[in-house]
C-alpha cells in the first residue's frame, strides 16, 4: 500500500496565486509534476533557459567586460550572504 510523504515549498506568494488561478493548488501542482517525473524519468520543461539578468552577464563575458575579483573577495561575497539563505536549505 503506497504511502503519502509531506514536501515543503517555499513558494512566493504572486506566483502561487497565479498558478491558483488555473485551479492548481500547489499540492496539486508538484504532484502532477513529480508524477510526470517519475513516468517520463525527464522534466517537463527546458530549465536552462537565461533570464534576462543571466543573458546579459554572458554578453558582457562574451565582450570580455568582465570586473575581476580574488578568491577571497569571493568567499566574502559567500558568507554575506549565506546568512541570507540560512534556515531555507537547510
Amino acid at each position: 500500500m503506497p504511502t503519502n510523504t509531506v514536501v515543503r515549498a517555499c513558494i512566493d506568494t504572486d506566483i502561487e496565486e497565479e498558478a491558483s488561478a488555473v485551479l492548481l493548488t500547489v499540492s496539486d501542482a508538484l504532484r502532477i509534476l513529480l508524477i510526470h517525473i517519475a513516468h517520463e524519468k525527464v522534466l517537463p520543461f527546458e530549465p536552462l533557459i537565461p533570464n534576462s539578468a543571466t543573458i546579459l552577464a554572458m554578453e558582457e563575458a562574451q565582450k570580455d567586460n568582465l570586473e575581476s575579483i580574488t578568491l577571497d573577495q569571493l568567499q566574502a561575497v559567500f558568507n554575506k550572504n549565506r546568512k541570507s539563505f540560512r534556515g531555507i536549505y537547510e
